[in-house]
């Protein structure tokens, strides 16, 4: 990075960690009394990516995490990934700035958020992915950072006009090295998992079987893992991070193997939260 664009992020970084506006606004009860904790936290959403406009995103995202911790909400995770996408809006689409302006925290959802909607922005979605390794090495300073970019550059390509999941994996696969294609396979099958989450109970165990389904007899079939796994996180997100009603969810899949690396992902899910609540 020169010197020059240094001096500018950072000179950013510090405006906004600074930025405050008038007293922190009330959270608001008509989204905390709400039963359903999917629909609570997608309720709240506004108010945070209101706060980080309003004060910093600093401030957005330790106000989630202290609710988080309260019990308030089951996890501050999607709200970081809306809180990135709504820092890069504000920052007239400047990714270096937004992608510094983002902190730790969430499981790093304010980065995914950043290259998600930056991505989603792009015409030429080819275009992008060519520079991918450039752009994440750029922004990217550390080795964490830099996979947080690839994976969000994962969830980017499914929001880019709707892309289809072979598309999806196919970019995915032009990256140069194992590790990036994995780590933005990652988004890709989240992202693809996180379209399902608005459908009601019902209409969701109707389509459990095919969330996946399009690798089946591919050439992508070996990677039915990895996107199942992604339907079992999904799942607890979906259901207030319920682990019976998740594994529940996860027995209806048809498939043998199938339903075992739905179930592989509430639990990897599970523990992901346990270890970050601590």
């Amino acid at each position: 990075m020169c010197m020059g664009l240094s001096i500018g992020i950072f000179f950013f970084v510090t405006q906004v960690q600074n930025r405050t506006g008038a007293e922190e606004s009330v959270v608001p009860r008509a989204c905390t009394e709400i039963d359903s904790m999917y629909t609570r936290v997608r309720c709240l959403i506004p108010y945070f990516t209101e706060l980080a406009h309003t004060h910093s995103v600093s401030v957005s995202l330790k106000k989630a995490m202290q609710l988080q911790k309260e019990g308030v909400i089951d996890d501050c995770h999607s709200i970081a990934h809306a809180v990135g996408s709504a820092t890069f809006d504000y920052t007239s689409d400047a990714v270096g700035e937004a992608f510094a302006s983002c902190t730790l925290g969430c499981l790093e959802g304010c980065f995914h958020g950043v290259m998600e909607r930056y991505l989603e922005r792009e015409e030429n979605v080819y275009a992008v992915m060519k520079k991918v390794p450039e752009t994440c090495a750029y922004v990217g300073v550390t080795p964490l950072l830099e996979r947080q970019c690839i994976h969000g550059i994962g969830h980017g390509i499914m929001k880019h006009g709707a892309t289809e999941l072979g598309e999806g994996i196919l970019l995915c696969k032009q990256l140069p090295t194992k590790f990036a294609q994995d780590t933005c396979l990652g988004g890709v099958f989240m992202e693809h998992m996180n379209s399902y989450l608005s459908l009601n109970e019902e209409v969701l165990i109707f389509e459990i079987n095919e969330i996946c389904g399009v690798l089946q007899q591919t050439e992508y079939e070996a990677l039915m893992p990895a996107c199942m796994s992604a339907v079992g996180e999904g799942l607890m997100f979906y259901t207030g991070h319920d682990l019976e009603r998740s594994m529940g969810l996860c027995l209806l899949v048809s498939d043998e193997r199938e339903a075992e690396y739905c179930r592989r992902g509430v639990e990897e899910e599970k523990n992901t939260v346990s270890h970050n609540s601590q």
